[in-house]
């Protein structure tokens, strides 16, 4: 798994640390979501 954008992992590792909900649109964190416990919101 290649993540295409560094400022990706950054956003995701703040979501992380903060025990936050992601709403996107962009397969990085789909991809992100798989491997770690990033939450992501879904309305």
């Amino acid at each position: 798994m290649t993540i295409r954008k560094t400022i990706d992992c950054l956003i995701a590792a703040t979501c992380l640390a903060a025990g936050a909900e992601l709403f996107h649109n962009d397969r990085d964190f789909a991809a992100i979501a798989r491997v770690r416990d990033l939450r992501i919101y879904r309305p």
